[in-house]
């Protein structure tokens, strides 16, 4: 095969190897090199066809070639089309060691990988996207990794079970939070936001509210997840969005539209606020206390 056909399916790099493989020999090499046809890359026996603009697929592939191992978490994230934050780094397991520093922006995660985990997108090894929707659960921020357990479990790209399946497996980086996750979404998740939110209003010292309190509006009765009853106040808390069927959801809106109507201020939290950001989360609702005194 020619060095050409190898290169231009990954993204203008090859290795040493592969051109020995194919029937380059040591000196053919060298003299690919020393004319330029070839150039050489940060990596020691990964090489880039001269003239080609530098890319970040291209620096995926020296990557991945030169530690035998799958682009994988944030990295392959990408390629399966999944939006999460980058860090700036080319994520990789490998099972083996390179000789030598890891150059910087490199991050090689040396964890077992089972053969069912790894696939191909475009001829790139990378992990199966349930596998990177793990592994991007275990080292995002818990914030970023809730919203995209949320829309991984609404899309099915993932299961409970398969999170079950990774905590319960021998340790390994990321399951504490996936256990954290886990527990979040398993049945009874809301009631533990219900809790975060107790600790939130008696934390800010927050009074004069009732949880689980029935509220009537022409002769309809909702309950609501904190009512301040004096200030007219509901306070929701959302679960995970794929807890929530249409039905479930248009009730909710409706609910909402006739407390509004019937003069309430409606508050809307979700898990994740309770969770990142207590303090916002206290003082809007202190802020709507007052706004509502201040009314009446």
């Amino acid at each position: 095969m020619e060095w050409s056909t190898i290169t231009s399916r990954q993204a203008g790099i090859i290795t040493r190897q592969q051109l020995l493989k194919h029937g380059y020999h040591e000196h053919r090499i060298d003299t690919m090199l020393r004319t330029g046809r070839l150039a050489r890359t940060r990596w020691l026996g990964v090489y880039a066809a001269a003239g080609l603009p530098t890319s970040g697929e291209a620096s995926q592939w020296a990557a991945v070639l030169a530690c035998r191992g799958v682009l994988s978490h944030l990295s392959a994230a990408t390629w399966w089309g999944i939006d999460v934050p980058a860090d700036g780094n080319i994520h990789i397991i490998a099972s083996t060691r390179r000789q030598g520093r890891t150059p910087h922006g490199i991050r090689i995660h040396r964890v077992p990988l089972e053969q069912g985990a790894v696939t191909e997108r475009l001829r790139m090894p990378l992990t199966t996207r349930s596998e990177t929707v793990l592994g991007c659960l275990g080292l995002l921020p818990l914030a970023d990794a809730g919203i995209l357990l949320d829309r991984a479990l609404q899309q099915r790209w993932l299961t409970i079970d398969a999170i079950e399946r990774r905590i319960t497996e021998a340790p390994r980086p990321g399951n504490t939070q996936l256990r954290r996750l886990h527990k979040a979404v398993k049945t009874g998740a809301r009631s533990e936001a219900e809790r975060l939110m107790i600790r939130v209003l008696r934390g800010a010292s927050i009074a004069g509210w009732t949880a689980n309190a029935p509220v009537v509006i022409n002769g309809r009765t909702f309950v609501v997840d904190f009512c301040f009853p004096a200030q007219r106040l509901a306070v929701e808390i959302d679960g995970f969005a794929y807890h929530s069927g249409v039905a479930e959801f248009r009730r909710d809106r409706q609910r909402q539209n006739i407390l509004v109507s019937a003069g309430w201020t409606v508050l809307r939290f979700t898990w994740w606020d309770l969770l990142e950001r207590p303090e916002t989360v206290a003082m809007q609702v202190l802020h709507a206390l007052s706004a509502s005194t201040n009314v009446r």
